[in-house]
């Protein structure tokens, strides 16, 4: 067997190839631990060292280990899907509404085993409601009827449709 070339930011196990490194972090950690790289571990201590010796408290760099790795991966996977839902609720409501959602959907995924699918699935469902909305209101335009009325509409063709 070769020398390990990777590591799990969260178990510290070691792997040779890459794509098995990346399995196991799906497998065990729900894709959300670092696979890094060898070189990069042995930097990382270097660097601590370093800052040991330069007198920085011990305790918080300490913490930087998988703990804070993981929390971070978790944090970076986070923000573009924030982004995107700060995306799909501009326009739509008003600024504390918009403010009141987004914490409620961060604070469920954070609170969740998995929060990046928990994350996904309520983004999900907000992209569903949003794009219900968008036909429902282009359709109630098109036809000179009250939005309420399109989506009656809407329930009687697609179920007529789908017999």
């Amino acid at each position: 067997m070769g020398r390990p070339r990777y590591i799990c930011s969260t178990c510290r196990k070691d792997f040779t190839r890459k794509w098995n490194a990346t399995r196991h972090r799906n497998q065990q950690h729900q894709g959300i631990a670092e696979i890094i790289p060898l070189g990069e571990v042995l930097l990382r201590k270097s660097n601590r060292l370093n800052f040991l010796q330069d007198g920085l408290n011990r305790q918080n760099l300490n913490n930087d280990d998988s703990e804070e790795v993981l929390r971070n991966d978790i944090l970076s996977k986070l923000a573009p899907r924030v982004e995107e839902l700060e995306r799909l609720l501009s326009n739509r409501c008003d600024q504390r509404t918009k403010m009141n959602l987004e914490a409620l959907v961060i604070t469920l995924a954070l609170c969740s085993s998995e929060p990046v699918k928990k994350f996904d699935d309520q983004l999900n469902s907000i992209r569903r409601g949003v794009n219900c909305g968008i036909v429902t209101n282009k359709l109630a335009s098109c036809i000179g009827v009250q939005p309420i009325h399109a989506d009656a509409i809407i329930r009687v063709l697609l179920s007529n449709s789908h017999r």
